[in-house]
């Protein structure tokens, strides 16, 4: 369900673009699904970019505990990165430079509404990154 606000309500969140690359996205597999084929073992490691489930649903920590392999792409640590093989830091969206691709396939720029210098690549240079920094 749309708002007042928005003109289309996006069905798939981040969805286009990874279809516009050439990824094939299948926007039937819901929570549930992922849920019960790692429960199954058909699916063996995750890749989840911000999001914490188990502070949401926290009755999946024992199937996120099943997997083989998890990379957690996060901004701060939380529930999902205690279980993490791997955590990728991320910056939020209101310190980055980047683009997103609408419903409609249009790109769409974004700048960053705070200036965090280890943050700061813009498009005509790279400054130091949180990746940098960090050695991560």
């Amino acid at each position: 369900m749309g708002d007042d606000i928005l003109i289309k309500e996006d069905k798939a969140p981040n969805t286009r673009g990874a279809e516009l690359a050439g990824i094939q996205v299948d926007s039937n597999k819901n929570m549930n699904s992922i849920v019960e084929s790692v429960k199954a073992g058909k699916i063996k490691a995750l890749y989840v970019m911000e999001d914490d489930i188990i502070e949401r649903m926290p009755e999946l920590e024992e199937v996120i505990a099943k997997l083989d392999f998890l990379v957690v792409h996060a901004v701060n640590y939380n529930k999902m990165t205690k279980f993490a093989n791997i955590v990728f830091p991320a910056a939020s969206y209101a310190e980055k430079h980047g683009t997103w691709v609408n419903h409609a396939g249009r790109i769409q720029r974004i700048r960053p509404a705070v200036s965090v210098a280890e943050m700061d690549r813009s498009l005509d240079g790279l400054a130091m990154s949180r990746l940098d920094k960090f050695g991560t």
